[in-house]
């Protein structure tokens, strides 16, 4: 473990050390943090795996745990991933002043793709200038083990991985495909809540509070979003340390005013890789929210989740499901007939559109007949 600097508060940490930085690394780095002084940490969540598992007899996890499941062949050998499962299980006490430290001067080099070039990421933790290879960055956040990243088909696979980018990428056929809406439109992204599967519905959640967050759309399906989902859901692989690397390189400079800081928790899993969250330097430092569980009852709330309900789409009256947990599963089955009503509408709509072009146009025949009508009158006077 690192030995914590004595004359180092940490309200002096971010004014960052003029022989570790250029001057022009130093006035970038400290306008930033002036801007990220101004904005609030959201309180990580993840997933309630323990109740999760009792929904529908443990059917429920199962499917989840499959859908994040990636698979690799190659020469008739097959690798296997649990990056996002992993990823998505990570809980970390967020520490206010890693957080604003760290994505003040973060710098990822995305385009490297080797494993052990030391600089490939940059930042300041902890008052201390660090750098870190993906290597480390991967075993920091425990993404992959030692084991998978020295097997033979690691480097293949992260090949693979590394030429799967969001260039060019066009959603509307998956997107059709997994929700109730037969457009996708990028300017007005829609609910995740027309995602018809619950599986689907959950990873995205998990996906904008990690990945892909923009947080005021965090109800809505981005592009982004579309990509690394359909990804998940088997068409093509992602390298998921680089897009977390992605995420926290683009969070150092898009942040709006509005906006919350998101995925403070991975910071702090990064941290604890160099010593940092050991008890000396948690007693100087300002902790931030604490992870809270997305159990089955926030699911319904959110929509994502329908809670225990029968082959019909009713709700069942199982012993192990509360009173409170049926009348939400209602609620959410009366907004899915709210929206099925609402496409309904826009059937309407779209039928009267047809019905009023249709009148136009017997308008425009009757105008022309009447006026046939009137020239062969005056023929026969």
């Amino acid at each position: 473990m690192g030995s914590l600097r004595q004359q180092g508060a940490p309200s002096d940490w971010v004014k960052f050390n003029s022989y570790d930085f250029t001057p022009d690394n130093l006035k970038e780095f400290r306008k930033r943090y002036c801007e990220l002084l101004r904005k609030e940490i959201e309180g990580p969540e993840v997933l309630d795996y323990a109740e999760f598992s009792t929904l529908h007899d443990g059917l429920a996890l199962q499917n989840f745990d499959q859908f994040c499941h990636v698979s690799y062949r190659h020469e008739n050998r097959i690798f296997t991933s649990q990056a996002w499962n992993r990823l998505f299980r990570i809980q970390e006490q967020v520490v206010r002043e890693y957080v604003k430290e760290f994505l003040s001067c973060f710098t990822f080099r995305d385009h490297v793709v080797e494993l052990d070039v030391v600089d490939t990421m940059v930042f300041q933790l902890g008052e201390v200038k660090r750098s870190m290879s993906m290597r480390r960055f991967i075993l920091a956040l425990g993404l992959y083990t030692p084991e998978e990243i020295n097997d033979n088909l690691f480097e293949p696979f992260r090949d693979a991985c590394f030429r799967n980018r969001t260039n060019n990428y066009n959603p509307t056929e998956y997107f059709v495909g997994i929700s109730t809406q037969n457009y996708y439109d990028t300017r007005h992204p829609p609910s995740y809540t027309i995602i018809k599967n619950h599986i689907r519905r959950l990873v995205h959640r998990l996906l904008t509070l990690l990945v892909a967050c923009k947080h005021n759309a965090k109800v809505k399906v981005t592009l982004d979003d579309l990509f690394l989902l359909h990804n998940i859901d088997g068409e093509k692989m992602v390298d998921v340390p680089w897009t977390v690397a992605k995420f926290l390189s683009d969070k150092t400079k898009r942040y709006k005013k509005k906006s919350l800081i998101v995925g403070a928790h991975l910071i702090g899993r990064i941290a604890r890789s160099y010593g940092l969250m050991a008890p000396a330097y948690m007693r100087i430092v300002t902790l931030g929210q604490e992870t809270s569980l997305l159990n089955v009852a926030k699911l319904v709330d959110l929509g994502i989740c329908r809670g225990a309900q029968d082959e019909e789409g009713g709700v069942s009256h199982r012993p192990n499901m509360t009173f409170t947990n049926r009348l939400r599963a209602m609620d959410d089955k009366l907004g899915n007939m709210d929206t099925n009503i609402y496409k309904l509408s826009n059937n309407v709509k779209d039928l009267t559109y047809v019905v009023f072009g249709m009148s136009e146009q017997y308008d425009q025949f009757y105008r022309e007949f009447r006026q046939m009508r009137m020239e062969q009158e005056r023929f026969h006077e």
